[in-house]
């Protein structure tokens, strides 16, 4: 169950060091129920645990490492950190723990590299990741002792001497292409330098020699999660170089506009220029006159020479006379530059208005009430 171990050692590393702690705490969780003296996965959960600002369970893992080793000084850094009136144990010395700020990127406290390679951290093959396959010698014929590279990779991967670390899994690759766990430590080495899409051909290649390798496939699942977070931050980086200027120049522009700067440079926009006509429609008589009782209707043109007319209303005035019947129109009107629009407002006389002549004054207003254009028409009535 060591490889299981492992695996989920690694990868709480991986996720600890991308800062995305609710998944490391899940994997050195998973580590303790494999092996519950495994006194590093202690020291990790501790990390993870303060990186979400959990200082209790921070302290409760550090003080669970404790119990298995009284003097690991990694984890009495660490407790120093949080808690300064811990002192470290007789002839043993503490470097000074860094502190893990909410809007910095720095190294958790610990006197030693976070991903070691020893002995009792190395991800072992499973059943069927092993020696199956003797190594085959390179073509100049010099003998390469694969274990050798092997365990030199290990241990430069551990101390994060990351060139090192592939250059020895490459040697043994050269010799053993079929070498399941010299891909997968080089799958780690990758991820850890960045290069996520050598990572996960290096992950296809284990999963491809041996499909049902967990480590593998929880080591792919960490690439991809990293890819996907570096993917999200070049599109961030992305926007803010284009909507940052445009931001600053819309705020530029709005204060000076407010300022009056503009003027003269920006064109402006030409009031409406608005006249009326009239004509009585009489298709009865036509004879200009409104005979007593007829039907007939008043036809307004509204002509504009001037910028775009929206939103008017037209008016007459006096609103009612008496033994005379008509009513405004109700819809507002939008005149185009260089527009018209015509109106045709029915008008009937009664009898008792016969021998009258009266005026109607028409006025078009826009929409603060403001009269754009006026006339007058007499009406008269036989």
């Amino acid at each position: 169950m060591s490889d299981i171990r492992d695996g989920h050692y690694r990868l709480g590393i991986a996720y600890l060091n991308a800062e995305a702690y609710a998944e490391a705490i899940t994997h050195f969780q998973a580590v303790l129920r494999e092996d519950s003296t495994f006194i590093d996965a202690y020291h990790g959960l501790a990390l993870a645990y303060f990186g979400e600002h959990r200082l209790q369970d921070a302290r409760n893992a550090a003080r669970e490492a404790l119990k298995i080793d009284a003097n690991c000084l990694p984890v009495l850094s660490f407790l120093q950190t949080v808690e300064p009136r811990i002192s470290p144990p007789a002839g043993l010395s503490v470097a000074p723990a860094v502190q893990i700020g909410a809007k910095e990127k720095e190294h958790p406290p610990t006197a030693e590299p976070l991903v070691r390679a020893s002995a009792d951290v190395s991800v072992q093959p499973a059943g069927d990741i092993d020696a199956k396959k003797k190594p085959k010698p390179p073509a100049d014929d010099t003998e390469i002792d694969t274990d050798k590279e092997m365990e030199r990779g290990r241990v430069f991967l551990g101390n994060k001497q990351y060139p090192q670390a592939a250059a020895a899994f490459k040697k043994v690759l050269k010799a053993s292409p079929e070498n399941a766990l010299a891909h997968y430590h080089l799958a780690q080495t990758y991820m850890e330098t960045g290069a996520l899409t050598d990572a996960k051909s290096q992950a296809d290649e284990v999963l491809r020699i041996t499909p049902q390798y967990q480590p593998a496939r929880d080591l792919k699942s960490a690439i991809t999660f990293l890819a996907k977070r570096e993917r999200q931050q070049r599109i961030q980086k992305k926007l803010i170089k284009v909507l940052l200027p445009l931001a600053v120049l819309v705020v530029g522009v709005f204060i000076a506009s407010q300022l009056g700067l503009l003027r003269g440079i920006l064109p402006q926009q030409r009031p409406p220029a608005l006249w009326i006509d009239t004509t009585l429609e009489d298709p009865a008589n036509n004879n200009g006159y409104i005979d007593a009782g007829e039907h007939v209707r008043l036809k307004v043109t509204i002509s504009n020479s001037g910028g775009a007319a929206k939103n008017l209303r037209v008016v007459l005035l006096p609103q009612t006379i008496d033994g005379l019947r008509f009513q405004a129109p109700e819809r507002p009107l939008n005149i185009a530059p260089q527009g018209f629009e015509t109106l045709r407002i029915p008008v009937v006389a009664d009898k008792k208005v016969r021998g009258r002549r009266v005026s109607l004054k028409i006025q078009v207003l826009n929409r603060s009430q403001t009269a754009l254009a006026t006339t007058s028409v007499y009406l008269s009535i036989k």
